[in-house]
């Protein structure tokens, strides 16, 4: 038999894990590209691409990426040539250098939109099963000590 003296000093946490906030990117870019038919049976192709990229943070305080059209530019050089003259036969190769675009779900979970909050307060009653926090994390019985994010994002300056 457990006897309790005086008043609670346990905690009980209340966790809560969602994304938050909205973004939006304006990509831009250039390319140029063209085919010579330098004899009957040889074709070049040669071309290049660059891209002004900015990869956004959700949280206005860290800083996003960007990458101007001097870090992203992208040649591309390709020939076909008809062995025999008949166009029965082909030999072709290319050369490319190729980049993507970074995808939102990248800074969406490491740049401040995920949270995974663990919410903080005393335990009043020995019925924690009977612990309802329906109102969501502010509505819980109890007295409010402290939140914890356990996201923190990778883009911060400094780290708490």
């Amino acid at each position: 038999m457990v006897e309790w003296c005086g008043a609670s000093t346990a905690t009980t946490p209340i966790s809560r894990s969602f994304t938050g906030g909205t973004v939006s990117s304006n990509n831009w870019s250039f390319w140029a590209q063209d085919s010579w038919t330098i004899h009957s049976r040889l074709t070049i192709n040669a071309g290049v691409r660059t891209e002004n990229e900015h990869v956004p943070s959700f949280r206005e305080e860290n800083p996003g990426i960007d990458f101007r059209f001097r870090d992203k530019i992208a040649p591309r050089i390709g020939f076909a040539y008809d062995v025999k003259g008949d166009s029965m036969w082909k030999a072709y190769g290319s050369f490319g250098k190729y980049y993507d675009i970074t995808k939102l779900e990248m800074p969406r979970g490491s740049f401040g939109a995920d949270h995974s909050i663990t919410y903080y307060y005393t335990l009043d009653t020995f019925d924690w099963p009977g612990i309802k926090c329906d109102a969501g994390p502010t509505g819980c019985p109890g007295t409010y000590i402290e939140q914890n994010d356990l996201r923190h994002a990778a883009n911060a300056s400094t780290r708490a």
